[in-house]
């Protein structure tokens, strides 16, 4: 039987800074463990959810920069029409794999957040809710 997404990237992603970039500073988000910046931005902005995603190198498949460019571009278009967002950057800290441009979206819901996920062919993604925890979310566990 093939490994699950999980089983093949679980450690990877958990290895990978997640970056944000606010206006008043940047800040990292670490799978699991709450965050305080998180937290004010989630506060000042009057949100319940957000969600840390990207657009680029599909299923984990690496992309051109080219390619992954456009994808994000036309990626950032769609979620600027309904959900104010902030720069953000998922940073591997291991050397074989680019660093990938991402969103921080506030007040997205989870449905719609899995949604784009599926749409952009992406694994997982981060999830926070009011426990300011980011919680590492498979696509594959609500596809199967």
């Amino acid at each position: 039987m093939n490994p699950t997404k999980k089983e093949l990237f679980d450690a990877v992603y958990r290895d990978t800074r997640y970056r944000v970039f606010h206006p008043k500073g940047s800040f990292d988000l670490e799978i699991d463990m709450f965050n305080e910046a998180c937290k004010l931005v989630m506060e000042i902005n009057q949100a319940k959810t957000a969600a840390f995603i990207t657009s680029q190198n599909p299923h984990s498949i690496q992309h051109s920069p080219q390619e992954n460019e456009l994808v994000f571009q036309q990626f950032t278009k769609i979620i600027s029409l309904n959900y104010h967002f902030f720069p953000a950057s998922g940073i591997p800290n291991h050397t074989n794999w680019p660093e990938e441009k991402s969103l921080f979206i506030l007040s997205i819901p989870f449905q719609e957040v899995l949604r784009i996920a599926i749409e952009y062919r992406q694994n997982a993604f981060l999830f926070v809710n009011t426990d300011f925890t980011p919680k590492l979310i498979w696509v594959e566990e609500f596809t199967r």
